[in-house]
């Protein structure tokens, strides 16, 4: 279900749908608690990359 949620942003944001953009920014507020945090992790920094691929969706 975390996964399509963020799958389902990122057609929105890309899409540039208001409801995309809208949820990106309540979840860039604290990004910990979204509810995709996590679930992209980067190979380099071993951080999450979520944001990173939600910035290249906008």
């Amino acid at each position: 279900m975390t996964r399509e949620r963020f799958l389902a942003c990122v057609a929105l944001t890309t899409w540039a749908e208001l409801a995309g953009f809208d949820t990106v920014v309540a979840a860039a507020r604290n990004p910990e608690l979204a509810p995709w945090y996590d679930i992209l992790i980067d190979r380099k920094f071993s951080v999450d990359n979520t944001f990173a691929k939600l910035s290249l969706a906008a």
